[in-house]
């Protein structure tokens, strides 16, 4: 898997953003991708499959910080984004 964006590029540390993750390769059906990561947290139950190429997950309440967003398939091993996901504090209202 090759993954090539993500969107947003960020989201609170509570968790619930929806990201969009983009690429190519990402898996030939949902059965297919084993393992989806943003910053370590394991979102694979949230996965939403929309094709090889789009992939939708909701994030889980994590620790503060960015890394990549990891996708890991049967058929074709594991891709790791260039792009960072950041979790990020909510700014105080």
């Amino acid at each position: 898997p090759q993954v090539s964006g993500v969107s947003p590029k960020e989201g609170p540390l509570n968790g619930g953003t929806k990201l969009t993750i983009r690429g190519q390769n990402l898996g030939r059906n949902k059965e297919d991708v084993i393992g989806l990561y943003v910053c370590g947290s394991n979102v694979l139950s949230s996965l939403e499959y929309i094709s090889s190429n789009k992939l939708i997950c909701t994030t889980k309440p994590w620790k503060a910080g960015s890394g990549n967003v990891s996708v890991e398939t049967q058929s074709g091993g594991r891709g790791v984004s260039l792009v960072q996901f950041c979790f990020v504090n909510p700014p105080q209202v």
